[in-house]
C-alpha cells in the first residue's frame, strides 16, 4: 500500500472521529440521545463505504471477473460515490419501511456529523497537504456549522435539514464557478450532484412534513 493511499486512509479516520466529537460537543440533546445518533449515523457512512466498494466492482465488472484484485485495490470514483449514494437511500427507504426508525432526528445528526467531518477533512488537506484549492470549501463548511448552532434551538429538525442543506449547496455552487472543480472528502463531483442531494432533500422533507412524521 502507497503512502499516499496510507494518508488518505488516514486523514479520513481522523475527519470522521472529529466529525463525531464536533456533533456531540455541538448538539444541545441529552448524552443518550446524542450517543444514539452518533451510532445510527456511522452505520449509515459503514454502509455508504460498502456500497462505495460494491458500486466500483458494478462498474466494472469486467475487469473484476479477470482480475478482482486490482479492482478492489483501485481508488474509488465520483461515479462510485453517485451509484452507492443511491443505493443507500434506497437501502434505508426500504428499511424504514419496514422498521420506521428513520426520524428526522437522525437525518439531521447525519448531516451534521457529515458536514464536521467535512470540515475536519479539509483542515487536514490545507495543513498537512497544503491544498489551498480546500480553503474556500473550508469557509463554507465553517459556515454551515456555525449556521447549524445559529438556528438549533430557533427551528424544528425539518427547517434545520433544510438549511444546513440550502448553505452547504448553495457554497459549493458558487465556489464551483471560481474553482476546476467541487470535491467531497476528495471525490471531483459534478454540480449536478449537488443540485440533486438538494431537491431530493427539500422533495423528502416536505413528504415526511405531510406525514407528521417527527
Amino acid at each position: 500500500m502507497s503512502t499516499t493511499i496510507i494518508l488518505h486512509i488516514t486523514s479520513l479516520i481522523i475527519s470522521f472521529a472529529g466529525g463525531f466529537l464536533l456533533f456531540y460537543i455541538l448538539s444541545h440533546e441529552q448524552h443518550k440521545f446524542r450517543m444514539k445518533a452518533m451510532e445510527e449515523s456511522a452505520n449509515t457512512i459503514i454502509l455508504l463505504v460498502l456500497y462505495i466498494q460494491l458500486a466500483k466492482v458494478l462498474l466494472k465488472v469486467e475487469l473484476f471477473l479477470s482480475d478482482p484484485i486490482a479492482v478492489l485495490s483501485y481508488p474509488s470514483n465520483a461515479a462510485s460515490l453517485y451509484l452507492a449514494t443511491v443505493m443507500v437511500i434506497i437501502h434505508l427507504w426500504i428499511s424504514n419501511q419496514k422498521k420506521r426508525e428513520i426520524s428526522t432526528h437522525s437525518i439531521l445528526s447525519l448531516a451534521v456529523i457529515m458536514i464536521g467531518s467535512s470540515f475536519v477533512y479539509e483542515f487536514l488537506q490545507v495543513t498537512w497537504f497544503n491544498n489551498t484549492l480546500s480553503w474556500k470549501y473550508l469557509f463554507v463548511l465553517f459556515f454551515t456549522l456555525l449556521g447549524y448552532l445559529v438556528v438549533q434551538n430557533r427551528f424544528n429538525p425539518l427547517q434545520q435539514i433544510l438549511f444546513i442543506v440550502f448553505i452547504w449547496g448553495a457554497g459549493q455552487l458558487i465556489i464551483s464557478i471560481t474553482l476546476p472543480f467541487i470535491t467531497i472528502f476528495n471525490y471531483m463531483i459534478s454540480p449536478l450532484f449537488i443540485l440533486s442531494i438538494m431537491l431530493f432533500a427539500i422533495v423528502s422533507i416536505f413528504g415526511v412534513q405531510r406525514k407528521g412524521v417527527n
